[in-house]
């Protein structure tokens, strides 16, 4: 989510203090490098607005508290407040990240969107103007950009897109390497990237990203499916992760050739017959 503090120190003691943080910070691997762990909290910039910390203390953290699923929601400081010198803190939840758990993966993002069911959108996430967000927008139609829809491939998709019919809910669109397990505990989401779409798309993303980055088999995109119209979901999937690439311009290896057992798969699931 688009943040407005971007730093690559370390939290200052002031911001330790504040958050009840113990233990000297180490930085966390992967992302922007701007995460820190100190004992068990996680802290990092504030990369939302505001007033989507409150929301999500005061609308998303009471649906889940039944424990089914963890989830690394913001944590207050002493004084209160979800922010500290543009710092935020969120719990350290033990677990890890197991390639090949892609179904369970799916499964317990479907169950985020479950239990948040009866929330509105909040405004934060039409108002985002980030890559991802704008990524996102593209792949549903909602916005254009040329230098996006010059991607091959994504004119390749273009040309088999079909309207989808599901209500929208909360998903979270990065489940993929932000779902952690533990032989004791449920699932914990973390890293919380949150859109307002169909939960069959979440999932869809998954599986393109396992596809593409995890050497899944292709035939995933079957046993993954979760709706009837999955392979269009699979396709929003696939220009979303295009688009957000060419809009960072940070593209892995290959390029959007790497999509291709990706895309291919999922043109041959909407040739298959089966309900997509």
């Amino acid at each position: 989510m688009p943040g407005s503090s971007s730093t690559t120190e370390q939290p200052p003691p002031e911001v330790l203090r504040a958050f009840g943080a113990t233990g000297v910070p180490h930085r966390l691997p992967g992302g922007q490098g701007t995460t820190w762990q100190c004992g068990d909290l996680v802290l990092k910039p504030r990369d939302m607005p505001a007033h989507a910390l409150d929301w999500l203390a005061g609308e998303v953290a009471p649906r889940l508290r039944s424990g089914e699923i963890r989830a690394a929601l913001p944590l207050p400081a002493r004084s209160g407040g979800f922010e500290i010198g543009g710092w935020t803190a969120f719990p350290a939840l033990p677990g890890s990240h197991l390639p090949g758990r892609w179904l369970d993966i799916i499964a317990a993002g479907r169950r985020f969107s479950d239990l948040c069911a009866g929330v509105s959108e909040p405004s934060f996430i039409r108002a985002r103007t980030d890559a991802w967000a704008r990524g996102d927008r593209i792949a549903w139609g909602e916005e254009t950009v040329a230098q996006v829809e010059a991607v091959p491939e994504i004119a390749r998709i273009r040309s088999v897109l079909q309207p989808v019919e599901d209500t929208p809910t909360l998903v979270h669109g990065d489940l993929t390497g932000n779902v952690l397990f533990h032989d004791d505990l449920p699932p914990a989401i973390i890293d919380l990237s949150l859109y307002w779409r169909p939960a069959a798309y979440a999932s869809a993303i998954v599986v393109v990203d396992a596809i593409t980055f995890e050497g899944a088999p292709t035939g995933l995109v079957q046993t993954a499916a979760t709706a009837p119209a999955f392979g269009q979901y699979l396709l929003r999937a696939i220009v979303f992760r295009l688009a957000t690439d060419s809009l960072t311009g940070r593209s892995g290896p290959g390029g959007p050739s790497a999509y291709r057992r990706a895309i291919d798969s999922t043109l041959a699931f909407l040739g298959s017959g089966f309900p997509c």
